[in-house]
């Protein structure tokens, strides 16, 4: 639907299940006639003994995920489910005027019953598979941007014996709706280097800026192909004074001298290109990674971090740090062809033969879809 054709578009409307308008204690409203790209199928479903709404996009299956809801949210959720769709657009990179058409020319918004078979099941089948995602539900947020992100990038039947994905059918959506690219980002590209005396290990980004802290650990793990199985810790040196970006709020509440912020509530921008950033994977190993940035970008057309170059092999995991990895290496290095000894063997099965950028790339674009 192009721009100039909005005008008839007068309603934001939720097909709402009968479980949900009784929660909600309202009467389903009159059908209007819609673009399916502003309607939305919502059910209501109960997870951990919280009350959880779940809306499908008609057209694409896009998901919105709202959590440990109370009787004032549903009083309110004509108020809710608006600010929801701007928080996880937002939180997609989408143009904020897109953003601003999408929602605020909608005259208002309607709850009425679900529209037909084939989208309630639709819906049905997104509320099954959230079953099995339940453990990525952050317990002090309603808006679940994450989850909802989550299950917007699961691979869905579309009725033709093929697949999509449902966040790449909503970008294509939105930019026909809005008639240009829907992203238009500030990125940088960014140099992170494994701190070893004797080995180069290092890999090339170009991250988005709107992207946070704890994204950002993902895309690293990613692209040094680490298991994340270990803390990690962000260091900032702000000014000449470090600022610890931590997982927790746990990891703040031991704190005492220490500046800390939990890293999912910081973006890079408050951070990058300004300062200079240290990034550590296992606080026993020790890993430190130098981040230096390169140049800054200002029209990112993606919403996605890439891997453009890298070299060298990361080491294994809990080796004893850079001490333990170079005894590692001098076991490989002194063992007789012969040699039947089972440490041996274990050591050299841990070392990659080469680092394999292809393979890293794909890793890097599969970690945040």
């Amino acid at each position: 639907m192009a721009i100039k054709e909005m005008e008839r578009v007068l309603f934001l409307i939720i097909h709402c299940t009968k479980k949900l308008l009784k929660e909600m204690k309202v009467k389903p409203e009159e059908l209007h006639e819609e673009d399916s790209l502003f309607g939305w199928h919502a059910n209501f479903l109960t997870i951990n003994d919280r009350n959880t709404v779940v809306l499908v996009n008609n057209k694409n299956r896009y998901t919105v995920i709202l959590y440990g809801l109370e009787d004032k949210d549903f009083k309110n959720l004509d108020k809710l489910v608006p600010l929801a769709i701007r928080e996880i657009f937002e939180k997609e990179g989408f143009r904020p005027d897109l953003i601003d058409l999408y929602l605020e020319k909608r005259a208002e918004i309607s709850f009425t019953k679900t529209k037909n078979r084939q989208l309630t099941a639709r819906m049905s089948k997104t509320c099954e598979d959230l079953m099995f995602f339940t453990k990525f539900i952050e317990k002090e947020k309603v808006i679940q941007h994450k989850l909802s992100k989550r299950m917007s990038r699961l691979s869905v039947g579309d009725g033709k014996n093929s697949y999509i994905l449902p966040h790449e059918e909503m970008y294509k959506h939105l930019e026909e709706f809005y008639g240009r690219p829907i992203f238009n980002l500030k990125a940088a590209e960014i140099k992170v280097k494994l701190d070893l005396k004797n080995h180069f290990v290092w890999r090339k980004l170009v991250v988005p800026l709107h992207l946070t802290f704890d994204d950002f650990h993902e895309v690293i793990q990613a692209a040094f192909g680490w298991e994340n199985s270990h803390l990690h810790q962000f260091i900032v040196f702000e000014n000449g004074r470090p600022v610890y970006l931590v997982q927790t709020e746990e990891a703040i509440s031991h704190s005492t001298s220490i500046e800390m912020k939990v890293e999912k509530n910081v973006q890079l921008s408050d951070y990058i290109p300004d300062y200079e950033i240290n990034y550590v994977y296992d606080l026993g190993d020790n890993w430190k990674h130098i981040v230096q940035v390169e140049r800054v970008l200002d029209n990112y057309d993606k919403n996605f971090p890439i891997l453009v170059d890298g070299a060298g092999v990361t080491p294994p995991e809990d080796i004893g740090g850079e001490v333990g990895f170079e005894n590692l290496l001098s076991t490989i290095a002194g063992r007789d062809k012969h040699d039947s000894d089972h440490l041996s063997d274990w050591a050299e099965s841990q070392i990659n033969k080469e680092f394999d950028l292809e393979k890293a790339k794909r890793a890097v674009r599969q970690t945040l879809g």
